[in-house]
């Protein structure tokens, strides 16, 4: 999805992070770092949601747990997020 983000905003003419921060899911690394500026993300865990999965599936879950668990997603910044520009200031020229 971040990479056809990157590619509408490109065909539009809209500079990234300049005047669109872009942040993606997942952190593919090998396709995040050939992405110009490199593609923020979020790392997603991904063993530890297959455990979760599979002791769902297989019935190792206490009754008493909640039935949905929050996992810790961390962020992985790179270039493809500014900060916002100043309420009411145009955007800089292309």
């Amino acid at each position: 999805m971040a990479v056809g983000c990157y590619l509408a905003l490109l065909e539009a003419g809209v500079r990234i992070p300049q005047e669109m921060s872009v942040v993606g899911y997942d952190d593919h690394e090998p396709t995040v770092m050939q992405l110009n500026p490199a593609l923020s993300t979020v790392r997603l865990p991904l063993y530890e949601m297959g455990r979760l999965g599979a002791d769902m599936l297989l019935g190792n879950r206490d009754a008493d747990k909640p039935t949905h668990t929050y996992l810790h997603c961390p962020p992985v910044p790179r270039r493809s997020v500014a900060p916002p520009s100043p309420a009411g200031s145009p955007p800089a020229s292309r």
